[in-house]
């Protein structure tokens, strides 16, 4: 398939940045972390935000869910200008009575669009995934359609767009009668009509949830990543799959052992792609670590991954790890460390050819309040949106990453202020 406009514009900008970056094996700095961004402030309890980038427009997208009151919750957007500036909001579900959360969101630069993944609950104890197509400004919210609506549970939906196919991938859990979970995913055209399903990984006595999913346009894969409870004391970890665009074989291929630690918990996995291959982010057990995987998804490095920094106390189940690509410097990672009474973000840049961090860290959000929930995505030049959860708002801020070789910069640098951080 022939690439579009913008994906070419992107393809073009990684040729020339990458070309500069191997030149220069310069440092990444950056300009000071923006300020706070009031996405959605007040009024009503708001969670789990998600972040994507517009890479036509150059602006990103958040989604999260508000609760609306003791038996409904919806699923909100808005829009955020590159200089963090905000644009319009709109709903993308709302029902009295009903539930509707966990929401993940990807971009079309084919279709110049939006899928909205999110969780239904049909019945008490029987939740459901639906999507919706969302033009780039809101203009247009699709009717909501089913994703998965099987028996039991289908919960915590992650979505990557594969631009080289016109397509979506959504990955989501399986729970079952009797206590098996597992991972499942499902194919989307770009006009939102399902195309072939695969269960990913299943065995008897073991569990797996929190899955993520990436696409590399390189590859023509996708790596789909989760959390593995082999049960008793076989322990948990973060295993995954390399997936081909149609899921051809995928549910028998065998799983890769990202990282299996015999004394602790890995747990809390994002993922991310480079045209360098992949990595996968995660809590071992209260360490933020990464571990990068080839192009065929053999891990590389230590078994354990690298460090990425010292948690605060201890861990939490929930979206506390995010990473992203951003051509002019490799992969950014958002973490979310805990302490006993609050969560507190940072953020760092990784390299994407070795067990390396690039920048110092940089403290997105340190206030002794909770924040948590986190969420990342950036423009190919290395400007890039935190989204979290602060107490019960949804906050975010930006940072623009430079380059340097000898005190010079590179990149797209419309979007530079000229200004040495």
């Amino acid at each position: 398939m022939t690439l579009p406009t913008a994906a070419k514009r992107v393809a073009a900008r990684a040729v020339v940045m990458v070309i500069v970056m191997t030149a220069a094996a310069g440092v990444v700095s950056a300009q000071a972390v923006g300020p706070e961004i009031p996405i959605w402030v007040g009024a009503v309890e708001s969670h789990d935000p998600v972040v994507a980038f517009d890479i036509i427009h150059e602006e990103f997208l958040v989604v999260w869910y508000n609760t609306q009151g003791p038996n409904t919750e919806d699923i909100y957007a808005r829009r955020v200008n590159m200089d963090g500036s905000l644009s319009t909001w709109f709903s993308v579900v709302s029902a009295t009575g009903e539930y509707h959360g966990s929401p993940a969101v990807a971009y079309s630069e084919v279709r110049d669009e939006y899928l909205v993944a999110w969780n239904y609950e049909y019945a008490a104890g029987d939740f459901d995934i639906l999507g919706s197509l969302i033009s780039w400004n809101g203009s247009s919210i699709g009717t909501p359609f089913t994703i998965n609506n099987d028996l039991d549970n289908q919960d915590e939906p992650d979505v990557a767009f594969n631009p080289n196919d016109d397509e979506y991938l959504v990955v989501y859990g399986n729970s079952w009668i009797g206590g098996l979970r597992d991972i499942a995913a499902q194919r989307v055209d770009g006009g939102g009509s399902l195309l072939s399903w695969a269960n990913i990984a299943t065995s008897s006595g073991a569990g797996r949830y929190s899955a993520r999913v990436v696409f590399s346009p390189e590859q023509n894969t996708y790596l789909i990543g989760y959390t593995r409870d082999a049960g008793g004391t076989a322990g948990i970890d973060v295993a995954g799959k390399i997936a081909a665009p149609d899921l051809a074989g995928v549910s028998i291929a065998l799983e890769i052992t990202i990282v299996d630690d015999s004394v602790d918990a890995a747990i809390n996995p994002a993922v991310g792609a480079t045209a360098e291959g992949f990595i996968a982010q995660y809590n071992l057990p209260v360490y933020p670590r990464a571990r990068r995987l080839a192009a065929d998804g053999t891990p590389l490095g230590p078994p354990s991954g690298f460090l990425l920094g010292v948690s605060l106390g201890i861990t939490y189940p929930s979206r506390a790890n995010a990473v992203a690509r951003a051509d002019a410097v490799g992969f950014v990672s958002a973490q979310q460390r805990f302490g006993p009474n609050y969560g507190q973000v940072y953020a760092q840049v990784i390299s994407p050819s070795s067990d390396k961090i690039l920048s110092r860290t940089f403290a997105v959000a340190v206030d002794h309040v909770w924040n948590g929930e986190v969420d990342i995505d950036c423009a190919p030049w290395g400007t890039c949106l935190i989204v979290y959860q602060s107490d019960t708002d949804i906050v975010g801020k930006i940072i623009r990453l430079n380059l340097f070789g000898d005190d010079f910069e590179v990149g797209d640098t419309r979007h530079w202020s000229g200004v040495l951080p």
